[in-house]
């Protein structure tokens, strides 16, 4: 079913829903710090190492590798 209405009228409902949409993000966004974390400090998160494997054939490695390794 489809709503026939002006430009207006569009404009006005599309700007209600955007204000809404508006007030419930900033509502959201609001975070209260806690007593035990105000002295915390935020760290960068460590990068993790790429890691490297080289292929080989495996008549490159000498014969007590094979066996032993």
């Amino acid at each position: 079913m489809l709503q026939e209405m002006t430009l207006e009228e569009y404009e006005k409902i599309r700007e209600e829903k955007r204000k809404a949409l508006e007030a419930n993000k900033s509502e959201e966004r609001k975070v209260e710090v806690d007593k035990a974390f105000k002295s915390m400090q935020l760290v960068e998160k460590k990068k993790e190492d790429d890691v490297f494997i080289k292929l080989v054939n495996i008549s490159d490695l000498p014969s007590f590798c094979i066996v032993n390794c």
